[in-house]
């Protein structure tokens, strides 16, 4: 009688700690807000080339809200097929013009499914239909792909930041400006020294200049004609044959007809 007075004691503490452990469980998943073992779902496949850091279990949102989790990842050829798990109350939203992305979660990286809800009146999708998918990547994967020119771009700041420092060493940025501003000052002195001497020459002194200018027009005018010595002396041949006549010949023929002589002379 104790015998089986000790087994149904035991009996009672297993099932009593049994019904225990199953209740911690379903306070557990209650409490995680993870109640996909008691809801209908939508399972859907989407084909992606790559998955990396995308795991079984991984969520799945739609408009930043979760909405279930990657069930299932298997390859189909070259691609790589996700299945996945949503809930059928989202099912009005998950529509043939929707869009499937994997984007980075955090600063741990940590991958998951974004679900762009497809426009008003499409065709709802249903079970085991594939998704569109949106393969141009999140911010991260643009980083990780465009590395090699940011690792320039953080060259030329350092690089800058060099420049700068040195600059303002020992006060040389304050000595640039100031003489930077000298320069300019002087610039704009000189520039408004020129429209003064313009405005002269426009104004007060306007017409001792407009007569120079008609003066030398009309000498001008009179050697173009031929009028005049020095007109005469350009225009007409006659007048320059006289002139070297009177001058003589030039001074190189007398020097260059001893030179030939002697030359010849030589060679005899």
């Amino acid at each position: 009688m104790a015998y089986d007075y000790s087994q149904r004691q035991s009996l009672k503490s297993g099932i009593f700690m049994f019904l225990g452990l199953i209740t911690i469980i379903i306070s557990i998943i209650l409490l995680s807000g993870n109640n996909s073992l008691f809801k209908s779902n939508l399972l859907l496949k989407a084909k992606f080339k790559e998955v990396q850091g995308l795991n079984i279990g991984s969520v799945v949102s739609l408009s930043g809200i979760n909405v279930g989790n990657v069930k299932d990842i298997d390859f189909a050829g070259e691609d790589v097929v996700v299945t996945l798990s949503v809930e059928k109350k989202f099912q009005n939203k998950v529509t043939t013009t929707s869009l499937a992305s994997i984007k980075t979660q955090g600063a741990l990286g940590d991958k998951y499914i974004f679900i762009q809800p497809g426009t008003e009146g499409s065709k709802e999708l249903e079970d085991n239909d594939f998704i569109m998918v949106d393969s141009s990547g999140d911010f991260f994967d643009v980083i990780n792909e465009q590395g090699p020119k940011l690792a320039s771009i953080t060259d030329v700041v350092a690089q800058l930041k060099l420049l700068l420092e040195n600059l303002n060493k020992d006060g040389n940025s304050a000595k640039l400006i100031e003489s930077l501003l000298k320069t300019s000052t002087e610039i704009q002195n000189m520039t408004r020294d020129g429209q003064t001497l313009i405005s002269d020459i426009r104004g007060k002194n306007n017409k001792d200049l407009q007569q120079a200018i008609e003066r030398l027009n009309s000498i001008l005018g009179k050697i173009d004609r031929g009028e005049g010595s020095l007109g005469a002396l350009i225009n007409d041949p006659v007048v320059h044959d006289r002139l070297s006549s009177i001058l003589g010949k030039p001074a190189r023929n007398s020097y260059l007809k001893p030179l030939i002589r002697a030359t010849i002379k030589s060679n005899d």
